[in-house]
């Protein structure tokens, strides 16, 4: 399931790699002192910011499939905190909400539901940089997310009403432990860093673990911007 999920969303991964190549151009001539000095310096100074960006969910599991993802908005902040002059931590704090729809074959009057929720993630991340020419900084990041659910609504969108499996709604695993893997760019301009990064999400937690004989885990991609002071 996870494979068919991201063969529908290949297009957007192949539009967050353009995105990734017209955002973070080599810098012009003008630019050409300002680069090499930051070139000398593969990892930042300790920069706190904000994270905005679009959450695609996606889901992978046993009896459950997925019908149709929706794009929601993510909104975060972050602190990273260097190690060496190539390796920094960077812990963050996000609002990230999925829209979902799925379906089972258990047998359910309501074979097909939407689920919607909330989540506070906190995510740890290691943040390689890989070495490179000018201003712009090519990175890896990799860590454990762990998201704490804010709430969240189970609606039935099946042309045969009935009540819903007791284990969507209330049920749900009301934490999700997971790893996060990634890659982007740093820019460095006017003392700021603006950054684009690519990610994809491995939840670990069956999130319906009370429904016998169907598994959900969490598998999203998201692409968020930031700016770091």
């Amino acid at each position: 399931m996870t494979t068919h999920w991201l063969q529908r969303n290949m297009h957007r991964m192949q539009a967050a790699l353009v995105a990734l190549a017209l955002l973070f151009a080599p810098a012009q001539a003008v630019q050409a002192q300002a680069a090499q000095d930051a070139s000398t310096a593969a990892a930042p100074e300790l920069t706190y910011g904000v994270r905005v960006g679009a959450n695609f969910s996606g889901v992978s599991g046993d009896n459950i499939a997925i019908e149709e993802s929706n794009m929601q908005p993510s909104v975060g902040a972050f602190l990273s905190l260097p190690l060496t002059n190539w390796l920094a931590v960077q812990p963050e704090v996000a609002y990230r909400p999925h829209d979902v729809k799925l379906s089972s074959d258990q047998g359910f009057s309501a074979q097909t539901w939407r689920y919607t929720t909330h989540y506070l993630a906190v995510p740890v991340l290691l943040k390689a940089y890989v070495p490179s020419p000018g201003a712009s900084k090519l990175h890896l990041i990799a860590g454990p997310d762990v998201a704490f659910k804010l709430g969240g609504n189970v609606e039935s969108a099946s042309s045969q009403m009935g009540e819903l499996p007791p284990a969507f709604g209330s049920e749900f695993s009301g934490t999700d432990v997971g790893a996060v893997v990634g890659a982007g760019l740093d820019q460095y301009a006017a003392g700021r860093v603006f950054s684009l990064d690519v990610r994809y999400k491995l939840g670990a937690t069956d999130l319906v673990s009370d429904l016998d004989g169907a598994s959900l885990y969490d598998r999203s991609f998201s692409i968020t911007v930031g700016m770091g002071f």
